[in-house]
């Protein structure tokens, strides 16, 4: 009997602990709606402490960074661009971890809130796609560029000086890739990698001055 009122007292205190921490906002589990990937994974687990947003232009982006910041958020390092013509089209893509911070106030807008991480990647679509499906689908899905840093070159380099190489890598089987560096020419070395979703020729398919006009609309954030 003794044993059955500690088991039961012992569940009560679990539960309140629970309890605690949902209404201080450390757990919560947003509701998704079905079929929601936010444009990455489908899986629920996925989504777990972490909060997807995508804005449409480049001034968009730069507003919410700059409220994240003033919530004393510090944004990993990434670099973004304004590049955008009839050709490609921008989008910007927010990742808010939510690992041990509090719960957002009702009507508080998702950019005026303390994360423990937030980073941001720049998109660029050939593809018409609008942000509502790509949240209930897949970025890699549709032909579109992106910039990978390397984090162990940049390191907070302010990167004032940069250009690009293209090189064409050759497998065995036939297959070619095409590899774009963006280099650090005060160090001379590449700092980043533009990844190409989709494009099978990225010469033929994007504007003939791309590559010149992209590095020239690059801005290195964060870390």
């Amino acid at each position: 009997m003794k044993k059955s009122l500690k088991l039961v007292i012992s569940l009560v205190l679990c539960l309140a602990v629970v309890l605690s921490f949902v209404s201080c906002g450390l757990i919560y589990q947003p509701k998704r709606p079905a079929g929601y990937t936010g444009g990455f994974n489908p899986n629920p687990k996925f989504h777990v402490g972490l909060e997807i947003y995508w804005v449409e232009t480049y001034e968009e982006a730069m507003e919410a960074i700059e409220h994240l910041e003033a919530y004393d958020n510090k944004i990993g390092q990434c670099i973004m661009s304004s590049y955008e013509n009839e050709a490609v089209d921008a989008k910007y893509c927010f990742k808010l971890y939510k690992g041990n911070t509090q719960k957002r106030k009702k009507g508080q807008k998702w950019y005026d809130h303390k994360y423990s991480k937030v980073n941001v990647v720049y998109f660029g679509f050939l593809d018409n796609v609008t942000i509502e499906e790509l949240e209930y689908s897949f970025f890699d899905k549709y032909k579109s560029f992106s910039v990978d840093i390397d984090y162990s070159k940049v390191n907070g380099s302010k990167l004032l000086e940069i250009s690009h190489t293209c090189e064409t890598q050759e497998f065995f089987d036939g297959e070619r890739k095409v590899n774009c560096l963006i280099i650090d020419t005060e160090r001379n070395c590449s700092v980043a990698e533009l990844y190409y979703m989709n494009i099978n020729d990225h010469w033929e398919e994007l504007p003939v001055d791309f590559h010149e006009e992209f590095i020239k609309s690059i801005v290195p954030i964060g870390g």
